[in-house]
């Protein structure tokens, strides 16, 4: 169930560590495909991310999205 406006997804990709705290390195605010809510389709595609590059500069992920 989504609460009625929200069509985005707001993602963080951290660096693991071991001894000191887990480092950000990328995010991305990913709009969730309207035929995924309108029509409960699967809808998968690469979607680009910031960080200390820039924005959308930090690389891409893979994503699929699924609402029944």
């Amino acid at each position: 169930w989504l609460p009625p406006g929200v069509d985005r997804i707001y993602i963080e990709i951290y660096d693991e560590c071991s001894f000191t705290m887990d480092e950000l390195i990328a995010w991305g605010h990913i709009q969730i495909p309207s035929q995924v809510i309108q029509r409960g389709e699967t809808h998968e595609d690469w979607y680009m991310l910031s960080g200390k590059q820039g924005d959308n500069q930090e690389g891409m992920i893979d994503l699929v999205f699924s609402y029944t």
